[in-house]
């Protein structure tokens, strides 16, 4: 199963991403805490990162249902690198806390569309005698890596500063593209084939 071409595209984008996202989100949060010794600052990071799970949820789940999901998660990557590029530009600027907030909520809320349009995603590529070791596979990656990743993002950080993790999560989501763009897939609108097989304007 691993040996399937769209699958590995497909996991190794995940890993990738994922992996910068857990570097991205203790960068926030201590270079937040560092600039405003505020507990409370650094606190409202973290709920501005996980708010858009409970807004979005939803939307993200109709949203990868109805369109094309290989699409979805290229160009919210591409707009996550440019964001990433933008926290990095904003440390070195050293611009107000408030507008590194609104992007890592902006970040946050394409991160759900992106996870979101990855599960749905998978049962199109893998053929379902192999959907349960498929998803059994990325799920205990993807726990790996946020076991193993706050370490590493920890040292990562003391050593070079919060604005080289940016880069690096910049540059992740797209090196993901890249991987992204490899895989071989065909959308198919399932909601205008079923309504009728004649011409689509």
């Amino acid at each position: 199963m691993i040996k399937d071409k769209n699958f590995k595209n497909l996991f190794i984008a995940n890993i990738i991403s994922s992996a910068g996202d857990v570097f991205q989100d203790f960068a926030i949060m201590w270079y937040v805490l560092n600039r405003t010794n505020s507990t409370i600052w650094a606190s409202l990071s973290l709920v501005l990162n996980f708010l858009p799970k409970i807004i979005f949820g939803t939307y993200a789940g109709v949203l990868a249902d109805s369109k094309n999901k290989k699409n979805i998660i290229i160009k919210a990557d591409i707009l996550n690198g440019i964001f990433c590029i933008l926290l990095m530009i904003s440390v070195i600027e050293n611009l107000a806390i408030p507008y590194i907030l609104i992007i890592t909520f902006i970040m946050s809320s394409l991160d759900i569309i992106t996870q979101t349009s990855e599960m749905s995603f998978l049962p199109e590529l893998i053929n379902e005698d192999n959907l349960l070791r498929a998803n059994s596979f990325m799920n205990g990656t993807e726990s790996m890596v946020s076991i193993v990743g706050p370490g590493l993002a920890g040292l990562l950080y003391a050593l070079m500063g919060a604005k080289y993790l940016f880069l690096f999560n910049g540059v992740s989501f797209f090196v993901a593209c890249i991987f992204m763009k490899m895989i071989k897939y065909t959308f198919i609108n399932k909601k205008k084939r079923k309504f009728g097989s004649g011409r689509i304007i």
